[in-house]
Order: C-alpha cells, then sequence, then structure tokens
C-alpha cells in the first residue's frame, strides 16, 4: 500500500472517529444505542460567555496537549479579507474555508496557530463572539452548505470551489458540523479532482459556548486531507475549561 493509499483509510478512519468525539460540555448528543445520530443536537448559548483576547490565546492547544504534535503557538487572527463570492447562498460556506473562519458577524477576538505532526498540518482559528452571533454563524454555514450550488465560483478570478460533501456532524463541543471541498485553480478542469492544481480542504468546525474553533487541513493533487480527531478533542477540552473559567 502507497503512502498515499495508507493515509486514505487512516482517512477514513479519522472521519468515522470525529462522529464519537466528546461534547465541550462533557458528552455528546447520542441516539438510544449510543451510537452518534446524523446530526449533533446543538446545546443552548443562553449565558454564554464571550472569552477576551488573552482567554482566547491561553486556551489555544500547545505541544503538551497533543501527544507527538508541535504547535506554532497562538497569534492574532485577522478578520479575513472578507471578499464576496457572487453567489450570496455560497459566502458562508467560502468565509469558513477561505477567509480563515471568518463570517458575517464581527468577532470580539481570534487567534490562529497550525499544530503538526509527521503526518498533518492543521490550522487552528479560534473566534469569540457574543453567544447569539456564535449561534448564527452556525445556523448561516448550515444553511451555505445546504443552497450553495455544487460548483461556484470563489472571490479570486478563475478560482472555483466544487465537490462540497457535508460529513457526518462530529459530537464535538456545543454544536459541530464538518464537511470536505475542492478548490480549483484558474485554468485546470474542477471536475479532474486528482489532477495537480486541486486542493482539497478537510474543516471541521465546533462551537464551545461563544467561541467558534475552525480547523482545516489543506492537501494538494490528490492527496486525502483528514483533520485527526486528537486536535479536535483536545481543543474542545480546553475551551470547555476557558468558558467555565477553570
Amino acid at each position: 500500500m502507497g503512502v498515499t493509499a495508507s493515509k486514505a483509510v487512516a482517512v477514513a478512519a479519522v472521519v468515522a472517529a470525529l462522529a464519537g468525539t466528546a461534547a465541550c460540555g462533557g458528552g455528546g448528543a447520542k441516539a438510544a444505542d449510543g451510537k452518534a445520530p446524523a446530526t449533533h443536537s446543538a446545546r443552548p448559548v443562553v449565558d454564554a460567555r464571550t472569552l477576551t483576547q488573552a482567554e482566547l490565546a491561553a486556551a489555544a492547544v500547545t505541544g503538551a496537549d497533543l501527544h507527538g504534535w508541535q504547535a506554532s503557538g497562538p497569534r492574532r487572527a485577522g478578520a479575513g479579507a472578507r471578499r464576496q463570492v457572487p453567489d450570496p447562498a455560497c459566502r458562508a460556506l467560502y468565509g469558513m474555508t477561505a477567509e480563515l473562519g471568518a463570517g458575517r458577524q464581527r468577532d470580539r477576538g481570534a487567534v490562529q496557530e497550525s499544530v503538526t505532526s509527521g503526518e498533518h498540518d492543521v490550522t487552528v482559528v479560534l473566534r469569540t463572539y457574543t453567544a447569539a452571533d456564535a449561534a448564527q454563524l452556525m445556523a448561516d454555514l448550515r444553511t451555505s452548505l445546504k443552497t450553495c450550488p455544487a460548483r461556484f465560483d470563489s472571490a479570486v478570478e478563475g478560482e472555483t470551489y466544487s465537490h462540497t460533501e457535508r460529513l457526518k456532524d462530529p459530537a464535538a463541543g456545543d454544536d459541530a458540523l464538518a464537511y470536505r471541498t475542492v478548490q480549483t485553480i484558474p485554468g485546470e478542469d474542477p471536475d479532474d479532482v486528482t489532477a495537480a492544481g486541486h486542493g482539497l480542504y478537510h474543516v471541521v468546525v465546533v462551537r464551545c459556548g461563544a467561541t467558534i474553533a475552525t480547523f482545516s487541513e489543506f492537501a494538494m493533487d490528490g492527496d486525502p486531507a483528514a483533520v485527526p480527531t486528537a486536535v479536535v478533542t483536545a481543543q474542545a477540552a480546553k475551551l470547555a475549561r476557558a468558558a467555565g473559567g477553570a
């Protein structure tokens, strides 16, 4: 089995495992048979606390939280370029994928970092909002995933996104979702996704209280991408402690 094939097997295992990760509030939504449901049951945001910039930075995962991983350390994240795609139905999806997790809501603090292992390079972005805005951002993204066309033009001329696939909602945090999408650079065929010029995104979005954590891995030219469960679990646990003031 080659490197790409073996990683593809690992990707499938990661996607399955994400459906059973722990919730921010201590236990994800479960069906009667103990299995994670097809859709995550969001916990309410009433009285969820907006973290300070310092609290957000302190809540970012470190190498000490993830055995075998290295973390770049948190730095302040910008608001994203806020570039607008032509189709309004795709704007929340595009912002989450290509604009560092930026939505139409104004965040009250944001940090980003990279966490790496020998096999993965995951970008983690934490943004804190008012409770209402955090919930609305998740709602906007779900709507965008439902209503955005199978292929849409990005804010970069000639670039497209396509083959977007909504994955089973991870049982993580107070609300969570996951998806894959393919970016095609200008001049390449959007349908030939294994050829050069195509990038695969695997994105996991988790709300812990009023904070949104976005995890993304990007791979080029047919190589699979998958955000490992360990990263999501460790970060959700730290955000839960921060939200509780622990």
